[in-house]
């Protein structure tokens, strides 16, 4: 290490001479950085391993940064005993790491905590709210105040029982550890809270948030903030309870939009089955204020007018099936008139029908013509031109003399009318 250039000091000091210008600097800040070019002492030019800022009286003036022994070389009294108390809380933070060294430095019964803390300090980290309740000291931060209240007094302490031990080490790594090192992290002091059931209680609150807002009601957690431990838990069962309120008034909401939806649809329906009845002029008998009758009551017109309508239109079914049936026969009939006509005129021509007037008969002639599928003169000349199809009708008549004879005749009469 080189020697160190106090002249930097006086330059940012009020005094003209050493001796009154290190009264001036009163308090130090142990630096943690990883910036290589901090890391180089500003009087000596030494690298350092640990940096500190040393403040002048008032705050009005820092030097940064600065080696541990060159602030010892030329410091006061009060910055000493800051520099040793600093220096002490790194050694502590890196212990504290440990249980079992810190164990060992406290000693067996932990008799050297009063090297951390003091009473002062200890009533210190009380107001500042660094003893916070949990499941361990029954949600009675006070508990823990007054077991380190006990080790810090004056007197002889009985052997501690292990679990008192453990307490007071669980206290100092998790609550105390950023006190005791004279800083505040506000990153682990927020870990550590979110172990604590009171920052639990919060993250339940939280997600009822989204659950709210669901149903377009909107809450806001720091309204809440500055209520105790047990009035959160009775929000969360309030808030449990009135979510359910909303659920179940939304699926009343629901069943009755629903409701509201199949009424309209009911209406709508026995409308449009009250307009095809009038259109077909079908009669029907539903009460006048039927518009304003409940579900069950539309049902039922609904049901009746449609089966109405169902009945109706089999019967118009029918109706035209007849009417297409008749009509269907009339043009049949007027065919087979002419068809007939035209037989009628070849056989008398032929002196045909005065020999087998029983054949040629109107409407024996036209039974079987409807029988044989013969309604033209061309299927009915080639028909009976054919031997044995004259044959098998005469027979059917059971006079099969009369049918050879027919048969001679006939086919005469078509190789007339071929030539």
């Amino acid at each position: 290490m080189g020697k160190p250039n106090y002249d930097l000091v006086l330059q940012l000091s009020l005094a003209d001479n050493l001796e009154d210008a290190r009264k001036e600097w009163i308090r130090s800040e142990l630096v943690k950085s990883s910036d290589d070019s901090l890391r180089q002492c500003y009087l000596c030019g030494a690298w350092l391993k640990n940096a500190y800022r040393i403040y002048r009286r008032g705050n009005s003036a820092e030097i940064y940064p600065v080696g541990k022994d060159c602030i010892i070389s030329f410091a006061d009294k009060e910055l000493r005993d800051d520099i040793k108390t600093k220096d002490r809380g790194r050694k502590a933070e890196k212990k504290l790491l440990d249980k079992e060294l810190i164990m060992a430095d406290l000693g067996e019964n932990l008799e050297h905590l009063k090297e951390y803390i003091t009473l002062d300090k200890l009533k210190e980290y009380k107001s500042k709210g660094y003893f916070v309740e949990d499941q361990e000291n029954d949600r009675e931060p006070e508990s823990d105040y007054r077991l380190f209240e006990m080790m810090l007094g004056k007197g002889r302490k009985k052997n501690l029982a292990w679990d008192k031990k453990e307490r007071i080490l669980y206290v100092l790594n998790t609550y105390l550890r950023s006190a005791i090192l004279q800083k505040f992290d506000l990153a682990a002091h927020k870990r550590y809270l979110e172990k604590l059931d009171r920052e639990n209680v919060f993250n339940q609150l939280e997600s009822f948030l989204p659950k709210f807002s669901g149903f377009g009601v909107e809450k806001n957690l720091a309204d809440f903030v500055g209520l105790s431990l047990q009035a959160l838990y009775h929000l969360i069962e309030n808030w449990n309870d009135e979510l359910e309120e909303l659920r179940v008034k939304r699926e009343q909401v629901l069943l009755q939009q629903q409701e509201e939806k199949e009424i309209q649809l009911f209406k709508s329906n026995i409308q449009d089955l009250l307009d095809w009845h009038d259109k077909n002029e079908v009669s029907y008998s539903i009460p006048v204020d039927w518009q304003l009758s409940d579900k069950d009551t539309l049902r039922s017109i609904e049901s009746f007018l449609m089966v109405s309508k169902v009945t109706q239109e089999l019967k118009l079914n029918q109706v035209k099936e007849k009417e297409e049936l008749d009509k269907k026969k009339a043009i049949q009939e007027e065919r087979f008139k002419i068809f007939y006509d035209k037989v009628n005129a070849i056989v008398e021509a032929n002196h045909l029908k005065e020999k087998y007037l029983d054949i040629f008969n109107y409407s024996i002639f036209k039974e079987y013509s409807y029988w044989k599928k013969i309604d033209r003169l061309g299927s009915f000349l080639t028909y009976f031109s054919s031997m044995n199809s004259v044959q098998a009708m005469l027979d059917r008549k059971s006079n099969g003399e009369r049918g050879r004879s027919l048969c001679v005749d006939m086919e005469q009469m078509v190789r007339k009318l071929i030539q």
